[in-house]
């Protein structure tokens, strides 16, 4: 256990901030207003104001965002410390911020910790995205059977989301990404993917926000049928299924769980598409949701399926596969 911060005086001047998730949401907020700035998993970064750098811009000031970082000397850094990589220059929140003009957090005298915990949400209970947290994607999604592009994730509207988890006990900032489902451009809910490895056993998880969405509505459905002037579309089980796919060039939506199939969402799929190919994985959940689409779409429209080899899924295929994949579709679409 490191020392606390408060144990530590930088500049004859303790550092009473809060530590918590009121903090990292400041810092995050503040930083939106500073040009070049950016925010990758604990830690935000922009360019540094305390010299002039002779290669031009370089994001060489970083700004901690993780409440349980400890430094060499067993110090819990505290959120918004900021050191520059190229003039060495470091200090506190505050200094930085009256330095630029921003708003600094508020010292106190005996900073309440208990109410920071408090506001802390355990990661498998939902929590609200504050728009303060949220930022444009900048990355490729890498997972470790395949990349989905960062013009796909784009495509669709995806974010990221800085959002406060604990973690046995520990509360830190970890990336999250939000894929929104949009009915005539209005957000109606939104899947949250857990990116970071610490999330991942062994694959991302995801999380729907709450509501009756997911089985009302297709995740991607308004921007696949303005990016595909098809009479076709395939169905698959989850989102990254269906971003491999669509990144392959084919028309593709997820059915995110078999519970969440309804009348309403079969009446949206084939008042548009004559045919539905389902691909789901190689294994009883994926032959459960090809015979739960197929009975409830029998009398609207042509139903195939393809199936995969056990243990692959969209998401796992390369591109080799793809373009076998496209020849079995096209023979499926034949037949029907």
């Amino acid at each position: 256990m490191g020392k606390s911060w408060n144990d530590l005086v930088l500049g004859g001047v303790r550092r009473l901030t809060p530590n918590g998730p009121e903090a990292i949401n400041l810092v995050i907020n503040e930083l939106q207003k500073v040009r070049y700035s950016r925010v990758r998993g604990g830690r935000a970064a922009c360019q540094c104001p305390y010299h002039v750098s002779d290669t031009g811009f370089s994001r060489t000031l970083n700004f901690n965002l993780n409440p349980n970082r400890i430094n060499s000397v067993g110090f819990q850094v505290p959120v918004g410390y900021f050191y520059c990589w190229s003039c060495g220059r470091s200090g506190p929140w505050n200094e930085y911020a009256e330095y630029v003009g921003l708003e600094k957090l508020v010292e106190t005298d005996n900073p309440d910790v208990s109410k920071n915990l408090m506001q802390i949400q355990w990661e498998d209970e939902y929590v609200e995205p504050d728009p303060s947290m949220i930022f444009d994607v900048e990355d490729d999604w890498v997972r470790d059977d395949g990349v989905i592009k960062l013009k796909t994730l784009r495509k669709f509207g995806a974010k990221i989301w800085m959002k406060v988890v604990n973690d046995n006990g520990d509360y830190i900032s970890r990336r999250k990404m939000l894929l929104p489902a949009l009915q005539n451009g209005e957000n109606v809910g939104h899947v949250e993917v857990r990116l970071e490895s610490e999330d991942i056993d062994p694959d991302p998880k995801y999380l729907n926000s709450p509501g009756v969405w997911s089985s009302q509505y297709w995740l991607g459905f308004d921007a696949v049928s303005e990016m595909f002037d098809t009479n076709y579309c395939c169905l698959v089980e989850g989102p990254a299924d269906w971003l491999m796919m669509v990144q392959n060039r084919i028309p593709a939506l997820p059915l995110l769980g078999v519970t969440s199939w309804s009348k309403t969402k079969r009446t949206a799929l084939t008042v548009r598409y004559d045919k539905l190919i389902v691909i789901g994985d190689g294994d009883a959940a994926g032959k459960k949701m090809f015979m739960t689409v197929a009975d409830s779409v029998r009398k609207h429209c042509d139903c195939k399926r393809i199936r995969l080899p056990d243990g692959e899924d969209p998401a796992s295929l390369d591109a080799q596969q793809y373009k076998q994949l496209k020849k079995l579709i096209d023979r499926k679409l034949e037949e029907m």
